[in-house]
């Protein structure tokens, strides 16, 4: 652990974080919320310095925009959403490309230089969300000492995605 601990050239800093559950909504994030809320019932925000580093724009969020880990895949989805414009609108339509592409809805939709939402059918399962998110951010932080990112290969993403076992747990957990 020491050599490895040498190498790292930076650790991930969330003493600024701020996280927003539906009964805190700012104006800013209403409408935002309104309608995650309205496509899965339930949303929550996150933003710190660390997680605006890869949401400033879309080159910027590559090194956490996939699944380093089965966890991450059950609880916060394997592609989050990407969106460069913080309307209603544009998310919705985002959200729809999204679910037509993957044939699930998204976990986690980043707005460039807003922040992180998650989007869940409880309040629980939508925290857990935000939880995992932050968790590839970790990583993706960590991974910037070693050569950068290395996600899960797309056929163990879609294994994972369409295993019924992972499923399950995932509606047992977050109920």
């Amino acid at each position: 652990m020491e050599k490895i601990g040498a190498k790292i050239i930076r650790k991930p800093d969330f003493s600024d974080e701020q996280r927003i559950c539906a009964e805190e909504i700012p104006s800013r994030h209403a409408e935002i919320f309104a309608l995650l809320k309205e496509l899965s019932g339930y949303s929550s925000f996150m933003n710190s310095k660390e997680i605006a580093r890869y949401i400033k724009d879309r080159p910027s969020f590559y090194p956490v925009s996939s699944a380093f880990t089965p966890d991450h895949i059950v609880y916060a989805g394997s592609d989050p959403i990407f969106t460069e414009a913080n309307t209603p609108e544009t998310i919705r339509a985002d959200w729809d490309k999204h679910t037509q592409k993957t044939g699930r809805a998204a976990k986690i939709i980043a707005v460039k230089s807003l922040g992180v939402f998650s989007a869940a059918a409880t309040q629980k399962a939508a925290f857990f969300a935000l939880d995992l998110f932050k968790d590839t951010v970790k990583v993706a932080v960590y991974t910037e000492s070693f050569a950068g990112p290395l996600f899960m290969t797309q056929d163990k993403i879609d294994f994972i995605n369409n295993w019924e076992v992972e499923r399950f747990r995932s509606g047992v957990l977050t109920k």
